[in-house]
């Protein structure tokens, strides 16, 4: 016999019988076909192969097939059958569907499966194509007009899955202009940042800070920034809430050490300037009145892990005027990983050794030479005096709040914290004015030298 023949008769002896009787007639006929002959021919061998692979394929099949006996009804056989397969179907969905999607795509499910049932018209026992592989009525009961009927559908599963999971997808068209202001909003944060940046790094630098130094007083006689020296305490005290009470200079002579008046200034142009900026790239603006012991208000929405509060203070007036710009911590914190745009220093005191310069007082003679010079970084208050063998210095800061003195003094650069007697305030704040009493001892042997003082900036 041909072998093409034989495999087709096979097909269809093995088609409807249950996985069980499958396996155990592929089994016998394989070994049939195998010694059916003494002499084994290749049209044999190619026989055998392409059997085995038949088998194999069938078998496979055969294990994503879901057999289901389900009843219908209806006022005709054909519409009955229908019926019945479309409970099949419906009975195989729970399976591989959750309830909620049931509920939601419920429609368009049930739809699903009556188009999948349409082909259903009469007792067939295999269909080649579909989620339905096979159908067979197994009784027919006739009440009146309606005809009942229990039928077996096997069920192809990944076919009828596929199927199904299609329907219960969701699509949605989106504007693009939705993308587009996503992407809008993104550049405008970046665009605050970079602006953001032009205002903090002059700042940072002191590039925009004037040192005006003032008339040299003698320790004992000291009045400058309503400050004095107090004999019995042998210390200077300046005023703090309308009290002496923040002091220095505990180890100075009073006759033998003088005092210099600083301060550092913000230029009233790029104060103006800065004023400008904040309020094109904030979200919000408020101003409080700063006084002792009491917090002033603050922004309600304000978000520490994405949001930045940049504030401008009034020494004049104890006024701050705080900026929330929001969303551009998070974007500048993406600017360190992706390393795309540059980072904007906004908290310089964290890395107040990096990017915060140096203050550098040079002693200098009648020829304007140097002849003893130092460089102090006032971070957090460390390396504010300094001795040796010709000269004791003290760098005594004043508070910026020019009334009360109940602010903490913040150094010589104007872009730092905010700082009260009962704790920090404000991390970002741009000051208009620090104070500073330099107090100089000179060695005696080294007094007569010295003709004037010098003061600068230098970067690191």
């Amino acid at each position: 016999m041909n072998t093409d023949k034989l495999i087709n008769k096979f097909k269809k002896k093995i088609l409807n019988i249950n996985i069980s009787t499958k396996i155990a007639f592929a089994s016998c006929f394989l070994f049939l076909v195998g010694i059916s002959t003494e002499t084994l021919s290749s049209e044999k061998i190619n026989f055998q192969i392409d059997s085995k692979s038949l088998i194999s394929n069938l078998l496979e099949e055969d294990l994503k097939i879901q057999t289901v006996t389900a009843n219908g009804f209806g006022i005709s056989i054909e519409s009955a059958s229908q019926n019945a397969a479309e409970n099949a179907l419906t009975q195989v969905v729970g399976s591989f569907i959750d309830s909620e999607t049931l509920i939601k795509k419920g429609t368009e499910i049930k739809e699903g499966v009556i188009s999948k049932t349409k082909l259903i018209k009469k007792d067939i026992k295999n269909y080649s194509q579909g989620s339905i592989k096979y159908f067979e009525i197994l009784n027919i009961q006739e009440n009146g007009p309606i005809f009942n009927i229990t039928a077996r559908v096997d069920v192809r599963i990944e076919d009828f899955r596929s199927y199904i999971k299609e329907l219960a997808s969701d699509t949605k068209e989106i504007d693009s202009g939705l993308f587009a202001s996503i992407k809008t909003d993104e550049e405008n944060i970046e665009n605050k940042l970079d602006l953001l940046g032009k205002l903090l790094d002059p700042l940072i630098k002191a590039e925009v800070t004037k040192i005006s130094i003032g008339e040299a007083q003698r320790l004992n006689n000291l009045s400058a920034f309503n400050c004095k020296y107090i004999y019995d305490r042998k210390r200077i005290s300046c005023p703090k809430g309308n009290k002496y009470s923040r002091e220095g200079a505990y180890d100075m002579s009073p006759k033998g050490s003088i005092v210099i008046p600083i301060t550092f200034n913000l230029d009233k142009d790029f104060k103006n300037n800065s004023m400008n900026i904040l309020q094109n790239i904030s979200n919000q603006k408020t101003s409080s009145l700063l006084e002792n012991n009491k917090s002033p208000f603050n922004f309600k929405n304000f978000d520490p892990n994405n949001d930045y509060v940049i504030s401008l203070f009034n020494s004049a007036n104890n006024v701050l005027t705080s900026y929330l710009i929001s969303d551009a911590r998070e974007y500048n914190s993406e600017r360190i990983k992706n390393k795309l745009r540059e980072f904007i220093p906004v908290n310089a005191t964290q890395y107040c050794s990096n990017y915060l310069p140096k203050i550098k007082l040079s002693l200098l003679d009648k020829s304007k030479q140097s002849i003893w010079e130092k460089k102090f970084q006032n971070c957090y208050g460390r390396e504010l005096t300094y001795k040796d063998s010709q000269v004791k210095v003290e760098l005594f800061y004043v508070s910026p709040d020019q009334n009360n003195g109940f602010i903490e003094p913040i150094y010589q650069n104007l872009y730092s914290f905010l700082k009260m007697s009962y704790g920090k305030f404000a991390d970002y704040v741009i000051f208009e004015q620090s104070p500073l009493l330099l107090i100089i001892e000179p060695e005696e042997n080294f007094l007569n030298t010295i003709s004037e003082i010098k003061v600068e900036y230098v970067t690191n």
